[in-house]
Formats: C-alpha cells, structure tokens, sequence
C-alpha cells in the first residue's frame, strides 16, 4: 500500500521500494516483532529485493529462509502454535491454493477469498487440531467476510501510523474507517459464535497421521500442478498456433491490401490520363472552333470588301 501510494506520487520505483520495507521493519519493531510479524517483513523483504534486481520472488524459499532464521533464533519456536500455524497458512496459500484456480481465469475477488480460505483452513487442520483440540467449522465463511477488507484494514492502520503525527485530522479520518471495519468484524464474530455447533472437537491427532495427511496432501499437489502444467504448456501452443495463424492471415491481408492499393493507384492514373486526353481534345475543339469562326469573320469581311468595291 504504501509502495503503490508513493509510486503514484511519481516517487522513483527503488525509493518507494525501499521506503515500504523500512516502514514495515519499524512497524515490526513496534509492535515486538513476533514470529509472524518477522515472516511477514522477511518475505516482503525478499519481495522487495527481487523486484529490484529484476529476479522472481520464489515464496516458498523466502518463507523456508525465514524459518530457518526464525528456529536458528529460537529452536524452540518448532513447538510454538503461532509460528506453525503462521508458516502453515502460508504454505496453505502458495502450495495448496494454486491447485484450485484455473490455468486462465479473472480475477474474481469472492471465490478467491473463499478458495484462499479453504486452502489456510485445511492446510493448518492438523495443526489446530493438535494444539487446540477441536476445529471452527464456520472458518471458511468467516474468512471470506473478512479477508476481502484485510487490505484496506492494514493500508488505512499504516496511514494512520505515518500521518498520525503530521496530519493529525487526516488521520482521525482515516481511523473511522479503521473503526467501521473492526466494528464489523465484532458483530461478524458475534453473530457466528451464537449458531449452534460452532465448534467440533476432535482431540489431537498423532503424530503419524499428521505425517500420513501431509504426505497425502503433497502428493496431491505434485499431481495437480505437474497436470496444471502439462495444461499451461499445451494451452501456450496452442496459443501460439493461433499467433501464427493470425499472423500469415495477417500478412496475407497485408499482401491484399497492397495490391488493392496499387490496382486502384493504376486506376487513378488511368483515369488521369483519360481525363487529360478529353481536356486536350476539348482543347483543340476550341481552337478549331475559333479558327473556323475567324475563317468566317474573314470571308465576310472579303464579301463585304468586294461588294464595297462593285459599288
């Protein structure tokens, strides 16, 4: 948010860039910079830096690089709920997720909060139900009510962080809207936590059958996205295929026109001609005709001469 908010300010792009991570790093620092927080800013960070050498960010290793900083940091962390459950749901969003949209799709905002949604909630199941004993079952539609205004919620929280001591009454305004959709999301929570079997307890999973689901899970990501990619691959010759095909049809148009263009110049040039040939004709008409009509001047002039001369 802030990056694309400076970018339209027409700030250079590495600027930008650079300002939004020292931003974020900050606001890490404020806030105590928990597991989560870290890989968050980390993986932004990584983001970040790729865009600026001109390299593609790959999310698994930067999530895997801030693990690996994280557990070197603290090993401990390897059985805290909130560093597995932060690093699940975001394995959840990079692996699990792209199983589900399509290989050419729009950007649909509802069903993709719903399939982001159920790719966090069943990526993280094992997880929640070892530490916690039961499972939300209304998760998924609660996500999808609030996922969509998480953007908006985080971009108007920077806001007010950066304008709060410049701007005062900017950022007064800016927090209304912060107000608004926290305030929705109690009510939200509220209403869900009154409906009847909000909770399913399960009791925890061993540690085998948590092995045995993510081993299954992963297999059935390699199938699909090694399918997916067979598909993106023929899609892409397919592509390219009807690119040839339009370019020689192209071409030939191209060719079409051209001798169009010269039958019409050779056309134009004729009738030039023509044209040109009927001015001289009615040209030499005229002066034969003014000829003929001095001639006739002339012998009128001699008939009048020789009548002036009988008399």
């Amino acid at each position: 948010f802030i990056c694309e908010t400076l970018k339209r300010l027409k700030i250079p792009s590495p600027m930008a860039e650079v300002t939004g991570i020292g931003v974020i790093i900050l606001y890490g620092m404020m806030i105590g910079m928990p597991p989560s927080a870290f890989r968050a800013i980390f993986m932004f960070g990584m983001g970040t830096v790729a865009i600026l050498i001109n390299r593609t960010h790959d999310r698994l290793t930067s999530l895997a690089l801030a693990a690996t900083c994280l557990i070197f940091g603290n090993p401990l962390l390897m059985g805290e709920a909130g560093f597995l459950l932060s690093f699940l749901a975001v394995m959840g969003i990079v692996c699990l997720y792209p199983t589900f949209t399509p290989i050419h799709s729009n950007k649909m905002p509802v069903l993709d909060s719903l399939w982001v949604s159920f790719a966090v909630t069943y990526f993280t199941l094992p997880a929640v139900m070892f530490f916690y004993y039961e499972v939300p079952m209304y998760s998924i539609i609660l996500n999808c009510l609030i996922l969509p205004f998480l953007p908006w919620l985080l971009g108007m929280g920077l806001t007010v962080i950066v304008l709060g001591g410049i701007l005062p009454p900017v950022a007064k305004i800016v927090s209304y809207g912060i107000h608004l959709i926290l305030l929705f999301y109690e009510k939200v929570l509220f209403l869900f936590e009154k409906l009847p079997g909000g909770n399913y307890v399960t009791g925890a999973p061993h540690v085998w059958e948590i092995i045995l689901f993510y081993l299954a899970i992963g297999s059935m990501i390699y199938v699909v996205l090694r399918k997916k990619r067979k598909l993106y691959l023929y899609s892409l010759e397919s592509e390219n295929d009807y690119a040839a095909g339009r370019q020689e049809l192209y071409i030939k148009k191209q060719k079409e026109i051209r001798k169009r263009d010269s039958l019409i110049e050779e056309l134009k040039t004729k009738l030039r001609r023509v044209t040109e040939f009927f001015e001289k004709f009615k040209h030499i008409k005229q002066m034969y005709a003014d000829w003929k009509e001095g001639r006739n001047h002339t012998q009128e002039q001699e008939t009048e001469f020789e009548r002036g001369e009988k008399q």
